[in-house]
């Protein structure tokens, strides 16, 4: 339900992209997991999305940034930063 919750509508100020290595008990090693949190204009924080990802390949980030605009996220036309953070 939360992945499939539509992201129309909000108003964010900054948007970060980033990626980290995370231990996947389903897995048993370190698997590269790709991530989304913003801040709203009203000061709320969200998490618009999380992946696993194989790396922070331009394909996994092309399927991730396709997957929020399938969810509804449109064109920031605000002040908008966003900071992507690779290597970690």
């Amino acid at each position: 339900m939360w992945r499939n919750r539509s992201l129309a509508g909000l108003n964010i100020l900054y948007l970060i992209l980033d990626g980290i290595r995370i231990r996947v008990r389903a897995f048993g090693k370190g698997r590269g997991c790709i991530g989304c949190p913003c801040l709203l204009w009203d000061g709320r924080r969200e998490v618009l999305n999380v992946a696993l990802g194989n790396k922070e390949t331009y394909n996994s980030w092309k399927g991730f940034l396709e997957d929020l605009r399938q969810g509804g996220l449109t064109p920031i036309l605000s002040s908008l930063y966003i900071m992507v953070v690779l290597g970690f």
